[in-house]
């Protein structure tokens, strides 16, 4: 009932964020309409079990991960996947695929166009991270779940000679479920995104360029993994920086 009244209420909330008024793209004179952007990206990410009391289940993923990217005003999806060795030798296969939606909140806008544009982006992060191992001991999955998180932040917008950049932080906190299952935790982070884009280089096409820079932690019941646990949670840590390349149309 509990873990029913949560993603209850989460539902609820981001129903509630979709449902607020659509902005678009801030006009610096010009009245730029809002862009999109699709391309390729590489993320190297630093991801491990935390409390190292379960040999079966331990693991390191410290390698770079290839994928997709599609961005929008207020939206930012990603789709990855990497392998790397782990310490011990197995070799460790990761897939993600995350999105940032928000609506961005304009407080000290006022009757004049400011210079740059200062908003509090508002909204939801969701995330589905699986790591796969295989070795002499463990044949399957070691991680599998699925993160639904709220967050608010700062975001500022700047134009550059014709060319927009952008800057977004926003801390996130929700409910971890493992493999969209029953049990469930909590997982709560930050993210920082910048992103330059150059609206048309030709016909309709242009530029873009981004970073990203995410740190979460993941906190489960520990007897949802193994049995003989010497605490009632186990802990998951990752931090990555991706690097995104393509164009706008």
């Amino acid at each position: 009932m509990i873990a029913f009244s949560k993603r209850s209420l989460l539902l609820s909330t981001i129903l509630a964020v979709f449902a607020l008024p659509s902005y678009g793209q801030f006009s610096y004179g010009g009245g730029a309409e809002s862009s999109r952007a699709v391309g390729v990206m590489t993320s190297f990410i630093d991801f491990s079990f935390q409390p190292e009391l379960a040999p079966d289940v331990a693991f390191q993923f410290d390698d770079a991960a290839y994928g997709v990217f599609y961005s929008r005003e207020g939206f930012l999806g990603r789709l990855m996947r990497g392998t790397a060795t782990d310490p011990d030798g197995g070799d460790i296969t990761l897939v993600e695929g995350s999105i940032d939606a928000w609506a961005p909140i304009r407080p000290f806008r006022g009757t004049e166009e400011p210079a740059f544009d200062l908003y509090l982006p508002i909204g939801l992060h969701g995330d589905y991270r699986k790591i796969s191992k295989q070795d002499g001991n463990v044949d399957g999955t070691v991680f599998e779940v699925s993160v639904v998180a709220l967050g608010a932040g700062v975001g500022l917008g700047l134009p550059l000679a014709g060319s927009a950049l952008s800057v977004r932080t926003q801390p996130f906190f929700g409910i971890a479920s493992r493999s969209f299952g029953t049990d469930s935790g909590t997982s709560a982070g930050y993210l920082v995104d910048v992103e330059w884009s150059l609206p048309e280089i030709s016909s309709r096409f242009g530029a873009y360029v981004g970073w990203g820079y995410r740190w979460q932690r993941w906190l489960l019941s520990a007897s949802a993994v193994f049995t003989n646990a010497e605490s009632d949670n186990i802990e998951y840590r990752s931090t990555s920086h991706a690097f995104q390349v393509g164009l706008t149309f």
